[in-house]
């Protein structure tokens, strides 16, 4: 997360801490209630989501990524997730979201990061796939106070391997 002020957990006001984790676990309920129009409300407009292949150092503007999507591809995606009829995901996975190990740091811009251990439960076609993951967030406040989603990287632990589709939302 570069941009980060090293400021440590224990000297981020609890007030943002507690925020930034109740915004990452409603995150996680929406995609698991596939409530992808919420979903999509907890971004900011000038956004960022980024799921690397092939290492988590890797430049995203030379290398091959899962997602990269601003904006306007994350809404693309959310319709046709809502129209239920996306070929990757007939028929719908099944999710589940664990978000823990939450670490926050201020930075020098305003924004708020934060760093998770990520781990994706999907059930498929009477299978179980388990997707760990490093989850990178920045947050953003808007002129009224509300924290969005302005960044996020989420890094597989095994994306230097071959991986079945992932149709869903990570």
């Amino acid at each position: 997360m570069s941009g980060a002020t090293g400021v440590g957990a224990d000297e981020v006001a609890a007030e943002i801490r507690d925020a930034v984790v109740a915004l990452l676990y409603e995150e996680a309920a929406r995609l698991d209630d596939h409530d992808y129009s919420g979903w999509l409300e907890l971004w900011a407009q000038d956004c960022l989501y980024w799921v690397p292949a092939d290492g988590e150092d890797t430049d995203i503007e030379t290398h091959v990524s899962f997602i990269s999507d601003n904006r306007s591809r994350l809404e693309m995606r959310v319709a046709q997730l809502e129209t239920g009829y996306r070929y990757a995901q007939l028929p719908q996975s099944r999710t589940q979201h664990f978000v823990t190990n939450v670490q926050i740091s201020a930075r020098d811009d305003g924004d708020i990061d934060a760093r998770s251990c990520y781990l994706i439960a999907e059930a498929r076609f009477g299978d179980m796939q388990m997707w760990p993951a490093k989850a990178l967030h920045t947050f953003s406040r808007e002129d009224d106070g509300t924290l969005r989603i302005k960044r996020k990287k989420v890094i597989l632990i095994n994306n230097d391997l071959p991986v079945t589709a992932m149709g869903f939302l990570a």
